[in-house]
């Protein structure tokens, strides 16, 4: 039997980021499962569902042997500690946890079973984990999910670009990747980019990017996929029209414009241009909201997805904004979003 005391807030913090990576469900029940062991004074907590994988090394007092836990079931548990530190204790195929007087047993699978983590050769990328996640975030929104093309279910990154695209819409950011290769973050994984905001640094393998922080890492397999050339549908506007105004109030009129159109199921509203001075008109189904903006040109009507209009506003992540476009069949403008008409 071997016992080991550790901090409450850094145990329950560590538990909960690896319980994200482990999987839900799996074929491979252990990969439902977090991998614990001491060394040296730390505490390594291990998560891997065979495409992301993240450890960290706790500051702990003692030693346990190392055996693999439920990561739901020890999350769970963790919230509800109460006191400054927790012991845990490993014997016999069981994790004992004590918290004051509470205490919590837990059957526990053989260290070995666990499939451990390998990261080839890295090379350091330009950006920081800062900047990279700042940019995934401003452009995710238009990322596809569960696409049959599949190298659309991710954030492209690469020739200093950041885009997401889901083929209705595309959003694109700055980033110096450096010299680097071109490269696809798989969707599942553009949330754990961004929560290691605060690593150190970003680094590339053959095949996975990997975040370090100042107690782990965080890996995630890429896409591997050739990603289209995005440069190819940006609007390019000879004689465009502008709306520009509050960020509040445009997102404001398309759901006022929308509330009918939602009700009924119906996904799009049309955004209309009127020659009444500064006013301008979004009309949604039997609904028009009018919003005092300031207008350029005379490009007529467009119909559009409102919920791709208020997700590329919100992403600008501006008090003022801009839209631009030009006649009913080109794309519309949005700051670094673009967003396409639908066929009316």
């Amino acid at each position: 039997m071997s016992t080991l005391t550790v901090n409450t807030q850094a145990i329950s913090a560590a538990v909960k980021q690896a319980a994200k990576i482990a999987a839900r469900t799996s074929t491979l029940p252990v990969l439902e499962y977090i991998a614990l062991r001491s060394d040296r004074g730390q505490l390594h907590i291990t998560a891997n569902d065979m495409q992301r994988c993240t450890t960290e090394a706790l500051e702990c007092d003692g030693d346990i042997n190392p055996c693999c836990v439920r990561a739901k079931t020890l999350a769970a548990a963790l919230q509800t500690a109460r006191g400054e530190s927790i012991t845990l204790t490993s014997d016999d195929g069981e994790l004992i946890l004590r918290s004051g007087r509470n205490r919590q047993t837990f059957k526990t699978l053989d260290y070995s079973s666990f499939p451990q983590p390998e990261l080839s050769e890295q090379t350091e990328l330009a950006a920081t984990p800062a900047e990279l996640a700042k940019a995934v975030s401003a452009v995710k929104y238009a990322a596809a999910t569960k696409d049959v093309r599949y190298y659309l279910n991710g954030v492209y990154i690469g020739d200093g670009h950041v885009v997401a695209t889901d083929g209705h819409r595309m959003a694109h950011a700055e980033l110096d990747n450096g010299e680097h290769r071109p490269l696809i973050i798989p969707q599942d994984s553009v949330t754990d980019i961004i929560e290691r905001a605060n690593g150190n640094r970003a680094c590339l393998t053959d095949n996975q990017l990997v975040i370090h922080t100042r107690t782990g890492w965080y890996s995630t397999q890429l896409v591997d996929g050739k990603y289209p050339d995005w440069q190819r549908v940006l609007p390019r506007h000879n004689n465009p029209a502008t709306l520009t105004a509050s960020a509040h109030d445009i997102i404001a009129a398309i759901r006022a414009a929308s509330v009918i159109a939602n009700t009924e199921g119906d996904k799009f509203v049309a955004v209309k241009f009127h020659h009444k001075g500064s006013h301008f008109d979004i009309e949604g189904r039997d609904c028009t909201a009018t919003l005092d903006a300031e207008t350029t040109g005379t490009p007529g009507d467009i119909l559009v997805a409102a919920k791709y209009l208020i997700d590329a506003i919100e992403a600008a992540n501006s008090e003022t904004i801009t839209i631009e476009w030009e006649g009913p069949h080109n794309s519309i403008k949005i700051h670094n979003g673009t967003v396409m008409p639908v066929k009316q």
